[in-house]
């Protein structure tokens, strides 16, 4: 048989992957209760570890170190990475679904409220996270809010006030403290258990990254006779028939349940590449296609731009909004992610390609999709023909900000939080 000796060596590669990685059938306690995508299970977990008052012997560590890596990655932190790591934290109160909010931590020593949003195979709701933190800071007026959403990847929500956490640093988190405290065995076997879910069946370490790289450079053309006649990703066939009868569009990045793609018109126009490099794509618009448990959703959405290009976001996204042939109820236009469009349909849990194929060209016909495609050009080309847009700002406004966008007045939310 032709090939026959690529695929052999596979086999054993792949075994010794297994062994390595621990990707084969051992047992794992958090799959064998199905937690695997169950945010709420996720989230009394992490209170659990969270809150310095319970029995797993973590005191306040996991807490500090996940407040500093908020801080971190936070645009308007209310307190310094170096309060939060060095403040004892032990007065700390922890809930879950408390307020709608996933977790809630009270820190009375620091005047802070902590709320973490969980998303894991999820998206965020329109204006989810800052209906989210207005409410916080309504019902808690005597202290600061922090918020962090958490996703596999760390994707930052549309609310510019938010920071990002992703499971990938809360696994880094648990593997230190394996490794420097001292913890009794149930308690040290639920944290290896809950860290091998999380980077087998959430995110993936670059330690797993490299090894793949590595097996598929030595098996190359096994594996391309694997993927070409074994396992197809549902999404992603679905996907690609649609493409077969739309051929400019894109896609630049992809998961099992996610598509980002745009259309490469949008890529050839000059002066619109524009997009900070986290965006993922140059021009600073895309689409996004999620298989979200029972529905496919598809999000039109403009992200964040690099400060040197002077490139007016906000007019921008007003010109879009105005132009498209359907109407969203959003009106707010966030500094870094804004949503234009979304749309939803149902689809059963066990859908095959056909059926995803016949959601996702029901949701391209209900958003006009051609149309929008074709006005989104439209509206980058009046944008920069308008003068907009000139190659160097002499006075560049901060990164995914607008001029106009600078022209608003300072709430006063937003000076206490950045005091």
């Amino acid at each position: 048989m032709e090939h026959e000796n690529e695929l052999l060596a596979l086999l054993e590669a792949l075994r010794e992957f297994e062994r390595q990685f621990g990707l084969g059938s051992r047992f794992n306690l958090f799959e064998a209760v199905n937690m695997v995508r169950q945010e709420i299970r996720h989230s009394r977990l992490l209170a659990f570890l969270l809150n310095p008052s319970e029995t797993h012997g973590l005191g306040d560590k996991f807490l500090r170190a996940v407040l500093t890596r908020t801080a971190a990655a936070h645009p308007k932190p209310p307190l310094s990475k170096l309060t939060l790591a060095v403040t004892d934290c032990s007065d700390a109160l922890v809930y879950c679904e408390r307020d709608h909010f996933d977790i809630t931590v009270q820190l009375p020593s620091l005047r802070l409220m902590f709320v973490i949003e969980n998303k894991i195979g999820a998206a965020e709701s329109d204006d989810q996270l800052t209906n989210y933190r207005q409410l916080a800071q309504s019902r808690y007026p005597d202290y600061r809010f922090m918020g962090t959403f958490l996703t596999p990847d760390g994707y930052a929500g549309e609310d510019e006030h938010w920071g990002t956490l992703s499971y990938g640093a809360i696994a880094v988190e648990l593997k230190r403290l394996l490794t420097t405290e001292t913890l009794q065995p149930a308690v040290a076997l639920t944290i290896q258990h809950y860290v091998e879910l999380i980077e087998r069946r959430i995110v993936v370490s670059d330690e797993l990254i490299n090894a793949c790289r590595r097996i598929y450079a030595e098996h190359r053309v096994a594996l391309d006779l694997v993927a070409e006649h074994g396992f197809v990703p549902v999404l992603g066939e679905a996907f690609t028939r649609m493409q077969e009868k739309r051929p400019t569009l894109s896609k630049f990045k992809s998961r099992t349940n996610e598509i980002f793609f745009v259309d490469t018109s949008w890529k050839q126009l000059s002066g619109f590449q524009v997009a900070e490099a986290r965006w993922g794509v140059s021009c600073p618009v895309q689409y996004w296609l999620l298989c979200d448990g029972a529905k496919l959703i598809l999000i039109l959405e403009v992200g964040p731009v690099r400060q040197d290009t002077g490139f007016d976001r906000q007019g921008f996204v007003e010109a879009l909004r105005k132009s498209l042939p359907i109407k969203g109820g959003r009106q707010t236009i966030k500094a870094s992610y804004s949503r234009v469009l979304r749309a939803e349909e149902a689809v059963s849990a066990d859908a095959g390609v056909d059926q995803i194929h016949e959601a996702i060209e029901a949701l391209w016909s209900r958003i006009h999709g051609d149309v929008v495609t074709s006005r989104v050009a439209q509206a980058a080309k009046d944008c920069m023909s308008a003068g907009n847009t000139p190659a160097v700002a002499s006075a560049a406004p901060a990164a995914g900000t607008s001029p106009l966008a600078q022209k608003k007045p300072v709430e006063d939310d937003e000076m206490a939080e950045s005091a």
